[in-house]
């Protein structure tokens, strides 16, 4: 209690831990780093050209060649220029033979993965013709213009998947489901 106490009253005298949290805050508002950050944001953030110190010295390390000299940008450019060069020269004597693959590639496994998963197979076969799912319809006593809509919408316009892209494992529950949606949506 008595630390939302002082951190409400904003009180820094106090032994809580909502009074040590308002010291430090304190100590950090007013730090060098603090007044540099506030300046720097009035003016729009960070100036353009600035780095940190890691920057820096990571640029000054890839400087330094492997014996210790520095190397101006025009050296490095140019051991670039020939270590390209040499490369396309000996690659084009002799050509690179490319190995086709003769099976797709397995989906790989994460490694908190016990197995990869793959679709299972279709329960029954997609329906050949409109006739197929007309005879499903009449067989059920199911509309059919909704059977015919529901072939048109995912045979022939969707490939036989259902509106996310999944393949249909079993078209007949699928017609009937639509079919029995429709008539529900139809009543309404």
């Amino acid at each position: 209690r008595q630390t939302v106490k002082d951190l409400r009253e904003n009180n820094v005298n106090g032994s809580s831990l909502g009074a040590a949290i308002l010291r430090d805050a304190l100590r950090r508002s007013t730090s060098k780093r603090a007044e540099a950050s506030r300046k720097n944001g009035r003016l729009g953030g960070r100036p353009k050209g600035s780095r940190n110190k890691k920057t820096i010295a990571k640029e000054a390390a890839e400087k330094q060649s492997e014996d210790g000299t520095a190397k101006s940008d025009a050296q490095k450019r140019t051991e670039k220029a020939l270590k390209a060069l040499s490369e396309s020269c000996l690659s084009a004597s002799t050509p690179k033979q490319t190995k086709r693959p003769t099976a797709p590639p397995k989906p790989s496994r994460k490694p908190y993965q016990k197995s990869v998963y793959t679709l299972p197979k279709r329960q029954t076969p997609l329906p050949k013709s409109t006739d197929d799912v007309m005879d499903m319809a009449f067989k059920f006593n199911l509309d059919g213009d909704f059977a015919y809509q529901w072939w048109v919408m995912t045979m022939e316009e969707r490939h036989g998947c259902d509106r996310y892209g999944n393949p249909i494992m079993n078209w007949k529950g699928a017609l009937l489901r639509f079919c029995q949606a429709m008539t529900a949506s139809r009543a309404v």
